[in-house]
C-alpha cells in the first residue's frame, strides 16, 4: 500500500508526474508490497530528471527513484543493514 500525497498538496505539474509514476511497474511493485509506504518526495519541475523518494512507514527500506528525459528509471534501495543500487 502506498499513502500517495493529497491532491491539495501537490501543484499539477506535480500531480501529473505523479500520476504518470503511479502507472509505472515500480510504483505497482510498492501497491503491492505487504508493508506501507509513503510517498515522501516528488517533482515539482516540469522537465526531466523526476526524482520520487518512497519510504516503508516501519523504516525498514528507503527507494530513490530517478526518471531521466528518456523515461528511463533508475532505482536506489537503502535500508539499515543494506545499501546497493538496483
Amino acid at each position: 500500500m502506498v499513502r500517495w500525497p493529497a491532491a491539495d498538496r501537490m501543484s499539477k505539474v506535480s500531480a501529473s508526474i505523479v500520476e504518470r509514476f503511479k502507472k509505472t511497474s515500480e510504483a505497482k511493485d510498492l501497491e503491492q508490497d505487504a508493508r506501507e509506504w509513503v510517498l515522501s518526495s516528488w517533482p515539482w519541475m516540469p522537465d526531466a530528471p523526476y526524482p520520487f523518494i518512497a519510504r516503508s512507514t516501519d523504516g525498514s527500506e528507503q527507494r530513490n527513484y530517478l526518471i531521466d528525459d528518456r523515461d528511463t528509471m533508475t532505482v536506489r534501495v537503502s535500508s539499515p543493514t543494506n545499501n546497493h543500487a538496483a
